[in-house]
């Protein structure tokens, strides 16, 4: 009897767990799901979506070892961002596809057979091992400068002006909005030659993908150092908001439903 009870309570304590993660996965829907195009942002998002909802999960259960915030992030960041690459990696390819094509726009349903037929089911996993280069230390490094920049921030604020009378809710607000624009654009500093040779590989139309180290050396012997940084102001300029705006919104939900 006592045994039946003790799973009974186990049983609603783990639903009750999930029930309450849910308002931070209708959250993550509603931030990622800026864009109502038909293809170009949406399967992205919810790629994204999954590896937030995945890193939350994840971070809650390392909270037995008694670990930061910030370390319990890279942890569950990396965790995340390599369980996020069976779904990432097709969606990648899908979304490089379209991006490129000039004369006509085409649906993820209308892409996907056309590759599969063409190039077989391999070709939406072009370019995994340096997307997992690029993501499974990416999204660590991501979520931990986010925790590592808050805690930073609030201890030298405490230290700089430790009496002074002020909205401290308002100020820690703007703090997380700054460390999250930071952990998008310092992560992108580190990651983005990754993303230039992820994005040649997956765009090739070879039988046989090019290997990512012969990319990294061809392309600097044609192009030089510059090459692997094309792109990087646009993709710093919208990181900054971009990621201010997503990290600090899920970061306040997250504590809301989660304060008592």
């Amino acid at each position: 009897m006592e045994e039946l009870q003790s799973a009974q309570r186990e049983k609603h304590s783990s639903q009750a767990y999930y029930v309450q993660l849910f308002p931070q996965i209708s959250l993550c829907k509603f931030i990622f799901k800026y864009d109502r195009s038909e293809f170009r942002c949406q399967p992205s998002n919810q790629a994204l979506q999954r590896i937030f909802t995945i890193n939350e999960l994840i971070k809650r259960k390392l909270s037995v070892f008694g670990l930061d915030e910030a370390n319990k992030s890279l942890i569950s960041g990396s965790v995340s961002g390599a369980l996020g690459m069976v779904f990432y990696v097709p969606v990648e390819i899908l979304k490089c596809r379209a991006q490129i094509m000039k004369d006509q726009y085409m649906t993820m349903r209308q892409l996907l057979p056309i590759i599969v037929k063409n190039e077989g089911v391999s070709a939406l996993y072009r370019g995994f091992w340096v997307n997992c280069l690029r993501d499974v230390p990416g999204w660590g490094v991501y979520f931990y400068l986010y925790e590592f920049l808050k805690a930073f921030s609030k201890k030298t604020r405490d230290i700089l002006y430790p009496n002074t009378d002020y909205d401290r809710a308002g100020n820690d607000w703007l703090i997380n909005i700054n460390a999250g624009g930071l952990a998008g654009v310092l992560s992108w500093l580190v990651l983005f030659p990754f993303d230039v040779v992820k994005t040649h590989i997956q765009l090739s139309r070879e039988k046989v993908a090019p290997k990512m180290g012969y990319v990294f050396k061809n392309q600097y012997r044609l192009h030089g150092y510059k090459y692997f940084f094309k792109g990087l102001s646009p993709t710093l300029i919208r990181a900054y908001p971009v990621n201010a705006i997503t990290l600090s919104s899920f970061d306040y939900i997250n504590k809301h439903f989660n304060k008592d």
